[in-house]
């Protein structure tokens, strides 16, 4: 069975997608925030944080096939990228 590379999905759910990225890249933040950084919750920080990279990654994604940014976004000052929080 040959398969169709080129699946359509419309730019109201692409956007819809994104919003819930960036929703999700919130609460990995709000979630580090929470969590004293110690042994106790190391793994719970370091989830949080993939989770939250991997979501940014995804809404760049999202919006390089055509998602629209919502109204009031902005891009994150060079300080809150994701490399520096690697850190």
């Amino acid at each position: 069975m040959e398969k169709n590379s080129d699946i359509q999905i419309s730019e109201e759910l692409l956007t819809q997608w994104a919003e819930s990225c960036i929703h999700m890249n919130h609460l990995g933040t709000l979630i580090q925030r929470e969590l004293s950084p110690n042994k106790e919750h190391a793994r719970a920080i370091d989830l949080a944080e993939r989770m939250r990279r991997r979501a940014w990654t995804l809404l760049n994604e999202l919006f390089e096939h055509g998602a629209q940014k919502p109204d009031g976004y902005r891009e994150p000052a060079p300080a809150d990228s994701a490399t520096s929080r690697q850190e």
